[in-house]
């Protein structure tokens, strides 16, 4: 009976020792003023379209109000294939479900678009008594994005594109390009570079084919002129909510769409 006194006596010790532990912890948490703020966003469009304009109503609190600041990010980057017409010929490099040609370009990670207190206000002017909260909002206009590494369209753009893509390109047009487009790059080339039928011109050959491919340059392109070149693809959009206290801890919620242009 003794030992078993003395042991859940010991029991007891360390039980209180181990509730006791903790508190330390606590204390310097509160003293750090360290808990993480609670934020919550909704978009009011989940589904944009090009044009659309999206409302991002943020609400955020912390147990001490202690928020320093309200950020809205945002993530840009687009997949993207390419509309080329020559002439007559019309070479399209993307589809959704099977592109023949992808290039990728980040235009934004993670830049701020909006900042909140904005300028000449502080957050209590955001806070809501009934909801015990801050509550802002940011308009964000969803556009096709602009400002990355590679143009949308025109000269500027094919001078950008790689050379793999730019490769691609030239190979799907060798095959579709029409024999007078190609008199029309290559006003020396001989017979062998087209199909013949009593004596005209009807189409490009294998030789033909080849031969544009090894020869065809950006600068050729340019000089002998064509119609457009523009990129179609998918623009993916993210966009995230930041919230840090005046100690620094911080929480972030996310929401992300896309669409096709």
């Amino acid at each position: 009976m003794k030992i078993h006194k003395i042991l859940l006596l010991s029991l007891g010790v360390c039980f209180l020792a181990a509730c006791e532990k903790d508190e330390p912890m606590e204390e310097l948490g509160k003293a750090l003023d360290s808990y993480r703020p609670e934020v919550q966003m909704t978009p009011s469009n989940r589904a944009p379209e090009l044009g659309d304009t999206i409302t991002y109503t943020i609400t955020t609190w912390q147990r001490n109000d202690n928020i320093a600041k309200v950020e809205l990010l945002r993530k840009v980057y687009e997949d993207f294939g390419l509309y080329f017409e020559l002439d007559k010929t019309v070479v399209e490099t993307w589809n959704p479900d099977d592109p023949v040609m992808v290039v990728t370009d980040t235009v934004y990670n993670n830049t701020a678009w909006k900042t909140f207190p904005e300028e000449g206000r502080s957050l209590n002017n955001y806070y809501v008594t009934s909801r015990n909260a801050y509550v802002l909002e940011g308009e964000y206009i969803y556009t096709i994005p602009e400002g990355g590494k590679y143009s949308p369209e025109g000269e500027e753009l094919l001078d950008q594109l790689p050379e793999e893509p730019y490769k691609i390109l030239v190979n799907q047009l060798s095959y579709a390009i029409t024999a007078a487009e190609y008199e029309m790059l290559f006003p020396d080339a001989g017979d062998e570079n087209y199909t013949m039928s009593g004596g005209a011109r009807t189409g490009v050959s294998s030789v033909g084919r080849v031969y544009l491919q090894n020869n065809l340059s950006k600068e050729l392109l340019k000089e002998k002129g064509f119609k457009q070149l523009y990129k179609t693809g998918d623009a993916h959009t993210e966009i995230t909510a930041r919230v840090t206290t005046s100690k620094g801890a911080v929480s972030e919620r996310s929401t992300d769409f896309e669409s096709t242009y």
